[in-house]
């Protein structure tokens, strides 16, 4: 998923991140509703506009930085 090329990609194949939503509960299930519904966290859209994510070279996994947005929500 990560491999996705921005360039290339179909973005009508993409997932609007403004088509989520994800309900109250906890961590755990936020993230699996969010992972469920985006498909590919690594690349969505925004509107008309295609967005792909990267992060630096930490010891922070996807799922903790998913994490961290979704208790920003």
């Amino acid at each position: 998923m990560e491999d996705t090329d921005i360039r290339t990609v179909d973005i009508d194949g993409l997932v609007d991140i403004n088509s989520i939503t994800v309900e109250r509960g906890a961590k755990h299930e936020r993230l699996h509703s969010f992972i469920r519904q985006i498909k590919n966290p690594y690349c969505f859209r925004v509107g008309k506009t295609a967005v792909k994510i990267s992060f630096s070279d930490t010891n922070d996994t996807l799922q903790d930085k998913l994490g961290e947005l979704l208790a920003k929500l």
